[in-house]
Formats: C-alpha cells, structure tokens, sequence
C-alpha cells in the first residue's frame, strides 16, 4: 500500500500533494487550516521537521506538534489554529528538535510535597523507614 503524502509548510507556504500553494498566514491559509487534519512543518531555522495534528476537543480544534526521537514519539502544544502563526511553528520545531532521547529503562519520578523522595534510592530509604516503623509498633 502506497503512502498517502500530507500537505507540507515550508518557508509560510503551503505545498499541497496536487502542486498548489499558498501563503499560510493569508485568507486561504487560515480557511485550509480550519478543515485540514495535518501537515509537515519545515523549518527555515535548520529545525529538523514535524508533523502537526488537528485534534478536536469538544468542537474545538486545536493543534499539535509531534516528532518521534528514538522510537518515542514527543509531543508539543502549538495552539488553536486562529493562533497558528510561522514564528510559532518554528518556536515548536526547535523544541521538538532539542527534544533529549531518555535511556532505555529510564523513568521520571514526580515529586508530591516537600518530603517527596528525589530519586530511587530515597524512595527506597522512606520506604525502609517505613517498614522499620511498622516492624517496631508489632514487635512492640
């Protein structure tokens, strides 16, 4: 099966799979944008490119960047498209593109409150103290 090409941004103008184009940040780019689904951005910043996604959300469409670093695919919010600008894709691109691949078996840990462990050997010192607390009101 053949893969379907999507319209491309490059330089503010819209390349269509049929050959035509248009300045995105004109009329006719702001009424493509409201029934397009997706493009390829290329950055004119040495970015290296994404692709950008309408998601509707209660009727409204809001769109996202994505770009996919070592097998993950990463995620950024580029706004509503009466929003959707050139210098605000680009903004987008380069933080897609300096995007660090995490190793592999990597995990964030989220902090909740100021007595949150910071990693994995506090998670495992709050947990021993826990269970030594435990053990002591038993054995007691």
């Amino acid at each position: 099966m053949a893969q379907q090409s999507i319209p491309a941004v490059s330089q503010g103008v819209v390349k269509l799979p049929d050959g035509r184009t248009f300045n995105l940040e004109s009329t006719e780019g702001a009424e493509w944008l409201d029934s397009s689904t997706s493009f390829r951005f290329e950055s004119s910043h040495g970015s290296k490119p994404f692709t950008a996604r309408r998601q509707e959300t209660r009727g409204i469409g809001y769109w996202y960047g994505s770009r996919k670093v070592e097998g993950r695919v990463h995620k950024k919010y580029i706004g509503k498209a009466e929003g959707l600008t050139i210098a605000r894709l680009e903004r987008v691109a380069e933080e897609l593109t300096n995007v660090e691949p995490k190793e592999v078996g990597e995990r964030e840990y989220k902090t909740v409150g100021d007595n949150a462990p910071n990693g994995r050997l506090d998670a495992l010192e709050v947990r021993l103290r826990a269970m030594e607390e435990l053990l002591g009101k038993v054995s007691a």
